[in-house]
C-alpha cells in the first residue's frame, strides 16, 4: 500500500511558514490550508482509497475484457461493457471525491500558492528508490503487454476464417 501512500502524498505540500497545504484537484486547482495533522490524515486516507479503487477496477475490468468468452461471447460487447463499467465507476468516484471535498474544505482558508507539476512529480518520486521506480515501470509494461496480447488473441479467435 506504500505505493498509493506515495501517490496521495503528491497532493500535499508545506509552505515556508510550516502550514500544511492540500490540493484536492492536484495541479489543476487551488489549495487549502489544513489546520492540523488530523485533517491531513483524513484527506490522505480518502485520496488513497480512491486511488486504490481506481487501480482495482482497471485490473478487474481488464481481465474481464480479456477473459476468453466465459460469460460474454462477443469481444466487442466485452469492450463496450468494460468502457461502460469504467465510466460509471469513475463518475461514482468523482462524485464521492467531490462530495468529500465540498464538506472537507468548507470553512478552510484557500491558499494562493499553487502546486506545480514539477512539485507533484518531485514529491511522488522522491519517496521512491530508483529500483522501485524501475520495477513499477516494468510491471506496468508487462501488464500492458499481457492485456494487448489477450486482445490480439481474442481478435484472432473471433475473426471469420476464409
Amino acid at each position: 500500500m506504500r505505493f498509493f501512500d506515495e501517490l496521495a502524498d503528491g497532493y500535499f505540500k508545506t509552505d515556508d511558514a510550516g502550514a500544511i497545504l492540500f490540493y484536492p484537484w492536484g495541479t489543476r486547482g487551488k489549495g487549502v490550508v489544513l489546520p492540523d495533522e488530523e485533517k491531513r490524515r483524513e484527506a490522505h486516507q480518502t485520496m488513497k482509497r480512491i486511488l486504490l479503487v481506481r487501480f482495482l477496477v482497471i485490473i478487474v475490468a481488464s481481465f474481464g475484457v480479456g477473459s476468453n468468452q466465459i460469460l460474454i461471447p462477443s469481444f466487442t460487447l466485452r469492450i463496450a461493457l468494460f468502457v461502460g463499467i469504467f465510466v460509471i465507476v469513475e463518475m461514482c468516484l468523482w462524485l464521492w471525491w467531490r462530495t468529500f471535498i465540498m464538506k472537507f474544505t468548507k470553512g478552510l482558508p484557500a491558499t494562493e500558492i499553487r502546486l506545480t507539476r514539477h512539485e507533484y512529480n518531485r514529491t511522488v518520486g522522491i519517496n521512491r528508490k530508483i529500483i522501485t521506480i524501475l520495477l513499477t515501470g516494468a510491471v506496468l509494461l508487462l501488464l500492458l503487454a499481457l492485456i494487448g496480447m489477450v486482445i490480439i488473441l481474442n481478435l484472432n479467435a473471433t475473426m471469420p476464417r476464409r
